[in-house]
């Protein structure tokens, strides 16, 4: 058995809080219960608790010395995770190749297929945080659906990050986080419009890792992802009710995230002695950025998505793959080996 202090953040997490709020689980089914039961009180699908309820969960609970207002973001997304315990394990060298794929025209709709209503990606994004918890909110009050990122770490204060579904693209989500948090400051005068250019400032560096929490997410919905189960936690893994769930180590599924792809990365980086992801990698399209036109280089990874079913099918869908980057010239690499691709004349 896992000891506390062994056991993946996630599942740390939400053995704590049935700890400091033993009946928090008790009181979130009775709202999930009452779901469309009465007017304004009803939300999308994929969020399986708003946080308005959750933090009155929280404020019932009381637990001591915690802010009700963040435990019942907690018990939004920690509801819904505990019903699947998904934790996704990126590789490293494959995270270094996604942060470098543009997300400008990808659409909104395409996070519907995020493979649970909540998971936890476990990456290093940032110093001293383990990963990131991806869930959807939907406030009852005014239907506005929104991705939200919490990323976690021990003994580290949680990083709240959101994108709003506006407009058709991710990219317009991404810009509407900061043009609403500019209008509401802007509502408090002087005071808030100088507020806002600290606010911005962190802004900016909060937009950075919104994009990065979200391109990992995005590669979870491509249908190609390479996704493997993790074989020491499978060994282990016992099915359960997703509405009667014990929190236990043996509930946990773990995947394996880029492993072949990291491989290729690294194989490829060792066997040219100089070349890596961030330094060669360019957008499609442009030249290498190698000293030769004939240098073994990588066109840079992009997104491709593309409609299947027919045009009046309610079946339609809109599906999206992720195109890895190509190692071009890499032939001339000893021990090397990649698929045929079309050298660029």
């Amino acid at each position: 058995m896992k000891k506390r202090s062994d056991a993946p953040q996630p599942l740390q997490i939400v053995q704590y809080m049935n700890r400091v709020m033993p009946k928090w689980t008790e009181y979130a089914d009775i709202f999930v219960s009452q779901k469309g039961d009465r007017p304004n009180f009803d939300w999308d699908d994929l969020c399986i608790l708003p946080v308005g309820p959750g933090i009155a969960v929280a404020q019932e609970c009381n637990p001591p010395d915690l802010n009700p207002i963040l435990m019942g973001r907690f018990v939004s997304f920690m509801y819904a995770w505990r019903m699947y315990k998904q934790i996704y394990r990126f590789d490293p060298d494959m995270v270094r190749v996604l942060l470098d794929t543009e997300i400008a025209k990808v659409p909104w709709d395409t996070l519907r297929n995020v493979p649970y209503p909540c998971v936890y990606i476990q990456a290093d994004l940032v110093d001293g945080y383990d990963g990131f918890f991806v869930w959807f909110e939907d406030a009852p009050n005014n239907r506005q659906l929104e991705l939200r990122f919490d990323v976690v770490g021990k003994d580290k204060p949680p990083l709240g990050l959101f994108i709003h579904k506006t407009g058709d693209t991710l990219q317009a989500g991404l810009d509407a986080g900061t043009d609403m948090i500019a209008a509401n400051l802007k509502d408090h005068g002087d005071e808030g419009v100088e507020f806002l250019k600290a606010v911005l400032d962190t802004e900016e560096w909060r937009n950075e890792l919104t994009e990065k929490c979200l391109l990992l997410t995005l590669y979870l919905c491509a249908e190609n992802a390479e996704t493997d189960e993790d074989p020491q936690q499978k060994a282990v893994h016992k099915d359960f009710d997703p509405k009667k769930p014990k929190d236990k180590y043996s509930e946990l599924r773990a995947w394996n995230v880029g492993s072949a792809t990291g491989d290729r990365v690294r194989k490829y980086n060792h066997s040219s002695g100089e070349i890596s992801i961030p330094n060669i990698s360019h957008r499609i399209g442009e030249p290498a950025r190698a000293s030769s036109p004939k240098s073994p280089h990588i066109r840079r990874a992009h997104w491709h998505h593309y409609w299947q079913g027919s045009r009046d099918s309610e079946e339609r869908k809109r599906t999206l793959k992720w195109i890895a980057p190509t190692f071009i010239h890499a032939d001339e690499i000893d021990g090397v080996t990649i698929n045929e691709v079309e050298k660029p004349s």
